[in-house]
């Protein structure tokens, strides 16, 4: 179903439904890139697995937990771990053999006793056996690994008559046509004495007439026949709007076509079966329907004045609402 569909441009907010690229990985988790560019992570998310590669974890905050199996080493000093049993009990044949993880005290019991303490990269080991004779044995563990814990940090009329005035050396010829055109006068004076005729035009006058020159009309003209073309270098138009399809009866095609030769060529008009303007290219002057081969776009502007109105609700028309954000209707 068509509809208005958001243009995404600078600044503006985005709802997409679906973002395909074909620099993406299936399964990657997508990161900014430089500039801001999407790209994937190479940090893959398959069912219930996450697999983070050979990169690290990081976290600065004060709550961060991780639950279930690890395998691997964690870095740090391990002051920040909580929860850790004091003791590791391992099952011996006769007994139980201790390791205590606070003092650094490893103590074995059984058919002999050995303990060791740990202390001033010192390693102090008491062996322990009925009739063999207390050894103490003191080694040095600098540069062997051992550390004291581990860690891990997580992140657009004329008139009945008309009087005529001749000055000058003129000559006048009537023809008269009767029931048309009647004079009344006196007979031709002198020049200067100022002859004075009286012409009367009937109401109607049937047949042809042609005037050679131009004509003045000072009242309303009103044309209740079919006109004929005139051709003019230059049309100048007062009126601010120009009706067009004045003669048709309801909804009506019509518009402005530029001769391209033949009487026809590129129009502009109005197509009523589709409410909008359109073009096309090889429209005759004679047309008296019109099919365009394109649109023209309109743009809706509700910050100033512009209304949604079903009427622009067409394909490939732009609204521009109060928040300049674009929409197009598809």
């Amino acid at each position: 179903m068509a509809n208005w569909k958001k243009i995404i441009v600078s600044g503006s907010n985005a709802h997409l439904a679906q973002i395909t690229s074909s620099v993406l990985t299936n399964d990657n988790l997508i990161i900014a890139g430089v500039g801001g560019a999407l790209e994937s992570s190479g940090l893959t998310l398959t069912g219930n697995t996450f697999n983070i590669g050979s990169n690290i974890i990081t976290s600065t905050g004060a709550s961060s937990i991780l639950s279930g199996s690890f395998s691997g080493s964690f870095q740090g000093d391990g002051s920040g771990l909580t929860g850790l049993p004091t003791s590791l009990n391992i099952a011996g044949n006769s007994g139980t053999d201790a390791v205590n993880l606070l003092s650094d005290t490893l103590t074995f019991s059984g058919s002999f006793g050995l303990s060791a303490i740990i202390s001033d990269n010192k390693v102090e080991y008491k062996v322990t056996d009925g009739g063999i004779t207390e050894t103490q044995l003191n080694t040095s563990v600098a540069g062997t690994g051992l550390s004291g814990g581990g860690g891990t940090a997580l992140s657009v009329d004329y008139g009945s008559s008309a009087g005529v005035a001749v000055e000058g050396n003129t000559t006048i010829t009537l023809t008269q046509t009767s029931g048309e055109i009647d004079i009344t006068g006196t007979a031709a004076q002198a020049l200067g004495g100022g002859p004075s005729y009286t012409i009367g035009l009937a109401d109607t006058i049937t047949g042809n007439r042609t005037f050679q020159d131009n004509v003045t009309i000072q009242g309303d003209l009103i044309v209740t026949g079919t006109t004929s073309e005139q051709q003019v270098t230059n049309l100048n138009v007062e009126d601010s709007f120009i009706l067009l399809a004045s003669g048709s009866v309801g909804a009506a095609e019509g518009g402005i076509i530029i001769d391209q030769g033949g009487k026809a060529g590129e129009a502009l008009a109005w197509d009523s079966g589709q409410s909008r303007f359109g073009t096309t290219g090889s429209l005759a002057s004679t047309a008296t329907s019109f099919a365009p081969d394109a649109f023209v776009a309109m743009v809706v502007d509700e910050d100033n004045g512009g209304s949604d109105v079903s009427k622009y609700q067409k394909r490939g028309n732009i609204k521009v609402d109060a928040s300049d954000d674009i929409w197009i209707y598809v």
